[in-house]
């Protein structure tokens, strides 16, 4: 769930944008020392934030592209691993992530929009 605020220069929409994230983080470790294998399986669901910004254009008729970057933080995970044979292990994992986008955007129904300068 994302607002955002832009400044309209001609054909253009330069913005910010931002609010909340939320994630699934699915985790499988492996531990393996022959003849013992073990695997332990994690899901986590974790709200966070995210923050980004972007250009929307139009480009003729009912056309428009638009490139957005968007930086996530799901703050972070823990989880301790106690599998027969192996000593206990305690993994933390920061849950950030980059997006970049692009997009090409046709607009249906009525006329397009025509800037006036």
């Amino acid at each position: 769930m994302r607002g955002r605020l832009g400044y309209a220069a001609g054909p253009a929409l330069f913005y910010v944008t931002g609010g909340a994230a939320f994630g699934e983080i699915k985790t499988t470790v492996n531990q393996q020392s022959p003849p013992l294998n073990e695997t332990s399986q994690f899901t986590n669901r974790k709200a966070g934030w995210t923050i980004g910004g972007g250009i929307e254009a139009a480009l003729m008729g009912n056309w428009s592209a638009r490139a957005e970057y968007l930086y996530l933080d799901l703050g972070s995970i823990s989880q301790t691993v106690i599998a027969p044979g192996f000593t206990a292990s305690t993994l933390v994992s920061d849950v950030r992530d980059h997006v970049a986008r692009v997009g090409l955007n046709y607009r249906f129904g009525g006329s397009p929009v025509v800037a006036k300068y």
